[in-house]
């Protein structure tokens, strides 16, 4: 009896050695392959935040030069800006705004 236990014993020893020898490399590449994705997805990430950054520091420096520029076409012109307050009986006012240009 006892020759029979170490037969199933051993056959099922050399089961659980020939998956193991399967499973430990695959498990192996698995991992691997999850590395490498993880390096992949970090270096997108990384190059995305870049180009974002690279956009809204070129996109801030030509909204800061059509504003310079904006400011020097409306440096030709003085503005001048009256406001007249009526204020009636029944204590309603109307504002009356006025923008003259003079060259």
């Amino acid at each position: 009896m006892n020759e029979k236990l170490d037969k199933v014993y051993q056959e099922v020893k050399q089961v659980d050695t020939g998956i193991n020898s399967i499973l430990v490399p695959i498990l192996q590449d698995t991992i691997a392959d999850g590395n490498r994705h993880n390096k992949r997805m970090f270096a997108v990430a990384v190059v995305s935040l870049v180009v974002v950054a690279i956009v809204t520091i070129v996109s801030l420096f030509l909204i800061y030069k059509q504003n310079q520029k904006y400011q020097e076409f409306l440096s030709q012109f003085e503005f001048e800006t009256t406001e007249t307050v009526y204020q009636d009986t029944d204590d309603s006012s109307v504002i009356n705004e006025g923008i003259h240009i003079n060259k």
